[in-house]
């Protein structure tokens, strides 16, 4: 199954509907086809019916054609934003469950998408998408244009592999990272997303530190473009940083010789921190980073927030 996190938008308009909204509550897509603004329009309503916001336009168009295919969506709010002084205004980020095709129909699916590509019809997917036993999840995620806009050479379907030193989780991230353009991100934060979850079930502590940190990575970039990224980069971060002592112990017992290099979720929250002038948390997220030992210039930060405490 294929699990997206997004942000809705137009919340201004439904504040009194997202007061009554609750972190876990299931919340309705609907297709708006005869929407005059977007064709593609999908609608986010709660149980009752009411509105409380619509899938931004681009990620409309991919949610759109998996629901006109007969796609099952379901979408529950994975968290709910501002209703503070400094963030009156609430917003919502929900997380979307498309439900993957029957084996028959997905088995289709797959042959006619490499037999358009290559111009032969392939029954196994191969590569490294095959050898992770993701072949399932890539037909599902991905439409066709996005599955042949990211294998563009078929390294990631084609050939047989017997035996990688890496794992399904750290192979995601590492694809993630070629995904860095606006236009790309989504895609890259899908590949997070399945990599934080392989990574979780294979108890790997340092796959689950560089999914953590690609996922900083993307979502603080698009941060400009909607308040949800930002949230999802602190988001982020505090999970990087739970599980900053463990980590910090595999990576001393797998690379013994080399100190712990730097902390992407320490670095870039106390950033946050200190750009919201919450300089007494950049204080104490430096002085846990310093313990913990990660390399960072934190001496310097706790001495200049300490500095931004102490005047009056």
């Amino acid at each position: 199954m294929g699990t997206y996190t997004l942000g809705i938008v137009g919340e201004s308009h439904y504040q009194d509907a997202i007061r009554r909204c609750r972190q876990g509550d299931r919340v309705i897509l609907k297709r708006e086809p005869e929407n005059p603004y977007d064709e593609n329009a999908v609608a986010v309503l709660r149980e009752d019916g009411e509105t409380i916001g619509y899938l931004a336009r681009d990620h409309a168009v991919w949610v759109a054609e998996r629901m006109d295919e007969g796609r099952q969506v379901e979408a529950k709010i994975k968290l709910l934003t501002g209703g503070t002084r400094d963030k009156p205004t609430r917003g919502v980020i929900i997380d979307v469950d498309t439900t993957p095709l029957r084996t028959e129909k997905l088995q289709a699916e797959t042959g006619g998408f490499w037999k358009s590509l290559f111009g032969r019809r392939s029954s196994k997917i191969e590569g490294p998408i095959g050898y992770f036993g993701l072949a399932e999840w890539w037909v599902a995620t991905f439409t066709d244009a996005e599955r042949k806009y990211i294998d563009r050479g078929g390294s990631l379907t084609e050939g047989h592999i017997s035996h990688t030193s890496g794992t399904a989780a750290s192979s995601l991230s590492a694809l993630a990272t070629n995904f860095y353009k606006p236009e790309e991100r989504r895609i890259a934060w899908l590949m997070l997303e399945k990599a934080e979850e392989l990574a979780k079930a294979a108890g790997n502590i340092l796959d689950l530190h560089f999914v953590y940190q690609g996922m900083i990575e993307t979502s603080y970039a698009d941060r400009d473009n909607g308040p949800e990224a930002l949230d999802l980069a602190i988001a982020a971060c505090e999970k990087q940083i739970a599980l900053g002592s463990e980590a910090a112990k595999a990576w001393t017992l797998e690379n013994p010789k080399e100190p712990l290099p730097a902390h992407k979720g320490y670095t870039q929250l106390t950033i946050i921190r200190e750009k919201q002038k919450n300089f007494a948390d950049a204080v104490s997220l430096s002085r846990l980073a310093m313990k913990q030992g990660w390399t960072g210039d934190w001496e310097q930060r706790i001495a200049r927030n300490e500095r931004r405490l102490a005047k009056p």
